[in-house]
């Protein structure tokens, strides 16, 4: 196991603990030690995201681990949850739309806006056609 994997691993036990303070800590180094790993930085950015009170931050580190591996819904899922959180529906529908992309179904459960969900709907009638 790696420097990066063990301190997620710490980073998990202290979340578990409600230790927050402990648990972004751990994630921090975690990213400091695999900045190119993006199941660190969505670690990371639910912690700030949940617990933090700090969307931004949380959308900042959703976006990255999109630019790392853009196949991956759960930061999609992510930074859709994050600009709601801004009450930023614009930018949440268009996420919702590129996670829609990877997995309709997943979309179809992130849509809470109706703008997202009249929008989701449009492209899967697209999609089924």
């Amino acid at each position: 196991m790696g420097r990066a994997e063990a301190r997620a691993r710490l980073a998990r036990k202290a979340r578990s603990r409600r230790d927050l303070v402990r648990a972004l800590s751990d994630a921090d180094t975690a990213v400091d030690l695999a900045p190119t790993a993006p199941r660190y930085r969505i670690a990371r950015a639910e912690l700030r995201r949940l617990y933090q009170d700090d969307p931004k931050g949380a959308i900042e580190d959703y976006t990255r681990a999109i630019e790392l591996d853009p196949l991956d819904a759960r930061a999609f899922e992510g930074r859709a949850y994050a600009y709601e959180a801004l009450a930023a529906d614009p930018q949440r529908a268009r996420t919702c739309l590129e996670a829609a992309a990877l997995d309709a179904a997943e979309a179809l459960r992130l849509a809470q806006s109706s703008v997202a969900r009249r929008r989701l709907a449009a492209l899967l009638r697209r999609v089924k056609g």
